[in-house]
């Protein structure tokens, strides 16, 4: 079960879980969420998912994805 929305976690808490390395990228994505108006596929999968999603501190609201192709417009 997913705890936590990633892009809500406070930058330090971010470099934190990162820095310990003991998780892999299967039980990063078990643990946390991508932002429900992302369409990228699998944003969280480190290196092949989105970059400004899983860098610490970029993504913190959905303004700063306005202007990605994969964000979700509101109905």
């Amino acid at each position: 079960m997913r705890t936590a929305y990633w892009h809500k976690i406070p930058k330090a808490d971010q470099e934190a879980i990162l820095d310990f390395g003991r998780m892999t990228v299967g039980e990063f994505r078990v643990r946390y969420k991508q932002p429900a108006w992302c369409t990228y596929p699998d944003a969280l999968d480190g290196m092949w998912g989105c970059w400004s999603l899983t860098t610490p501190g970029w993504v913190i609201n959905e303004t700063y994805c306005k202007d990605c192709p994969c964000r979700k417009e509101k109905p």
